[in-house]
């Protein structure tokens, strides 16, 4: 594994937007028997009266959701190393967290000091890796060296 692709990310709970919801209502049987249905999941339609195929499709969209949630991870994990590179070889991404809770992603970095806990709020996020707002880059750059306290590179660093 490369070290830009070695975090992991981590969605502690996941929903679906608009598209991924019709998406999945109008996926092919074929796709919508991907979704396994467990004993519980089958106890849980049947109380509220759903056929097992739509609330096979409520999952899928569910695993829609997952998938962009994880992509968007992973693309922000990819600038996040870039701008670690500038720390040095004793910073490492070691995960990026999606916390809903507080509409942010949490970056654990690897740092001489421990690991450290880094926020980014879910604008800064999104306006890179949905919309390449160039702009943000350079608050992301200076979000991670400020967390990882190295705010003396931020003046330094070249800028994304």
């Amino acid at each position: 594994m490369n070290p830009s692709s070695s975090f992991e990310v981590i969605i502690k709970a996941s929903g679906s937007n608009p598209e991924e919801w019709k998406r999945a209502q109008t996926a092919p049987p074929s796709e919508v028997e991907t979704v396994k249905l467990t004993k519980q999941d089958e106890d849980v339609a049947a109380r509220w009266g759903i056929p097992a195929e739509r609330y096979a499709r409520c999952i899928l969209a569910l695993r829609y959701g997952r998938e962009r949630h994880e992509s968007e991870g992973r693309a922000l994990g990819q600038h996040v190393t870039e701008f670690l590179r500038v720390a040095g070889e004793d910073y490492q991404l070691m995960s990026v967290i999606r916390d809903d809770d507080r509409l942010r992603w949490m970056l654990r970095i690897g740092s001489p000091k421990g690991t450290v806990g880094v926020p980014v709020p879910y604008e800064v996020a999104d306006d890179i890796v949905e919309f390449a707002v160039l702009a943000q880059l350079s608050r992301l750059q200076e979000i991670v060296l400020e967390g990882v306290g190295r705010s003396d590179l931020i003046a330094e660093a070249p800028r994304q």
